[in-house]
């Protein structure tokens, strides 16, 4: 089934470059050394640096048209650079290098069924909308609410494509035998099915679910997920063996 969440390449880009710009806006103002309460041993510094990373490493793959290596992409501001300073740079960087790919176009992924730049795009948008509420949360100011259509794809994107799939050794759970989670973030859903080392997510619901997790406010159902908001006004109930394996397989993969 192919989710109904999927923007256009042009309105990922918008929303990187929205999202990207609010978080050093916020910076800016910030002070640097403030932590970062969902993200323990984080500072706004930490936050705004590893961003840019994460932009300046996909910029060394559009460039490369593979994986880089070890040493093929900085790490960090070179010293006498302010942080978010070097943080626009790379934003800006990365902006230019996916608007002259086509979306189209292979190109190396962590996720082998997309093998094309528009992965990229997208993974893009949903990176900086999180981490620019990370950003808002350390520097300790009113946190804007996300574009909606940005939000039901970015539950789309963590489930379907960021968090699914084999987890090998990394979490091997004979008690998990095909338990179903059905989420709800608004008008959309989702059911996640819990396989001894896989997680399987396909858009809709299936009657009959183990466990659910929901809540009309999307946006707080995005933020649960990705381990930035607790469980306060979400929806959660069923077999509390999949909710559970369920939370600890999302841990594993958002919790930086």
């Amino acid at each position: 089934m192919t989710s109904s969440t999927i923007l256009s390449a042009a309105s990922y880009l918008g929303h990187l470059r929205a999202e990207g710009n609010q978080l050093a806006d916020v910076a800016d103002a910030a002070d640097l050394d403030r932590p970062v309460p969902t993200c323990p041993g984080w500072t706004v510094r930490d936050a705004v640096v590893h961003t840019g990373e994460v932009f300046a490493h996909k910029g060394a793959v559009l460039k490369l048209g593979r994986r880089p290596e070890s040493g093929e992409w900085p790490v960090g501001p070179p010293a006498g650079t302010a942080p978010v300073k070097w943080y626009r740079q790379q934003l800006d960087d990365l902006l230019t290098g996916l608007a002259e790919r086509d979306p189209t176009e292979p190109i190396w992924t962590w996720e082998p069924d997309s093998q094309h730049v528009g992965f990229w795009y997208r993974r893009m948008a949903h990176e900086v909308a999180v981490h620019r509420v990370d950003v808002e949360d350390g520097a300790g100011v009113p946190i804007a609410p996300l574009p909606a259509a940005l939000v039901a794809d970015g539950v789309d994107e963590l489930l379907t494509a960021f968090a699914s799939g084999d987890w090998g050794s990394d979490d091997d759970d004979p008690a998990l035998t095909g338990q179903r989670v059905d989420v709800r973030a608004g008008q959309h859903r989702w059911t996640v099915t819990l396989q001894r080392r896989r997680l399987d997510t396909t858009p809709g619901a299936t009657e009959g679910a183990e466990a659910w997790v929901r809540c009309p406010d999307a946006q707080q159902v995005l933020l649960y997920l990705w381990g930035r908001r607790s469980t306060e006004g979400i929806d959660r109930g069923g077999d509390p063996m999949a909710l559970e394996g369920f939370r600890r397989r999302l841990y594993l993969v958002t919790s930086d």
